[in-house]
């Protein structure tokens, strides 16, 4: 069974997008079977990914459909592969507002993704899915779904605002469809130039000492070029800071997630 991590933050422009396809890339670089999941409307990280429609068959929506018992059945899932190293993508779609809109009517709708997820684990060694910029109920739908939750969080004060807000959500989500759910923090755009980036880290360590990870991703505009090119960093600036950054950050995440393994 893979695990699988949800990159999570209710405010836009965090850097979530960006977090979730240079981690899976990073990981795929180290020979893990890594499938990602656009699990956002807007379709971004889809499109950072060089994937700029959704599938026409064996969606997302219609493997949830089916997994919530609205659909009986449905096509079979082929992720699209992004790099040829095991890195793979299930691309969002738009329509995941419409089933967004249906699903607190449907009965555990909170376990529509774990359900999903049961048929395709064990063909991967991570599962990384991109959230919306919300706590709606397809972010809970992913909070059920995962072992970890990873909250990137700029070095910014109105970047932090709604932290605690997250961690509340979090913890509601143990409490009744997910007791076994953690979570960490990663300060992300980090701008070693300004004087509130270092404030703001010394808060979040302070804070967060045993829950944020030690590598810091700092501010690159290559990330930008990135996203434009629709390639993850790695590909498309393969000795820049950021992804010299998370690869290092991809290896306190094996450390940490494979160390029982061993």
């Amino acid at each position: 069974m893979g695990r699988t991590l949800a990159i999570v933050n209710q405010k836009g422009g965090v850097a979530k997008t960006t977090t979730c396809l240079s981690l899976g890339a990073c990981l795929a670089e180290q020979g893990r079977r890594v499938l990602l999941i656009d699990l956002d409307p807007q379709m971004n990280l889809s499109v950072c990914a060089g994937v700029r429609d959704p599938l026409d068959d064996g969606g997302i929506v219609d493997w949830l459909a089916q997994a919530l018992g609205l659909r009986a059945t449905h096509p079979p899932l082929v992720p699209i592969s992004l790099l040829p190293n095991g890195l793979h993508l299930l691309p969002g779609d738009p329509s995941l507002v419409t089933l967004e809109q249906r699903l607190l009517e449907v009965p555990s709708y909170e376990l529509g993704l774990r359900k999903m997820l049961n048929a395709i684990a064990s063909d991967y060694e991570y599962v990384l899915v991109d959230c919306s910029p919300s706590l709606g109920p397809l972010t809970i739908m992913a909070l059920t779904a995962a072992q970890h939750v990873v909250i990137p969080v700029p070095a910014d004060y109105l970047a932090a605002w709604g932290l605690m807000q997250l961690i509340t959500t979090i913890e509601a989500v143990k409490g009744r469809t997910n007791p076994s759910l953690d979570y960490s923090l990663l300060c992300v755009m980090f701008d070693r130039r300004n004087g509130i980036s270092h404030s703001m880290l010394a808060r979040l360590r302070a804070s967060f000492s045993d829950r944020l990870w030690k590598m810091v991703i700092g501010l690159d505009t290559r990330v930008r070029e990135a996203a434009a090119a629709g390639e993850p960093i790695l590909r498309y600036a393969p000795k820049s800071r950021a992804a010299q950054h998370y690869r290092q950050w991809a290896q306190e995440i094996l450390a940490y997630f494979e160390a029982s393994d061993v």
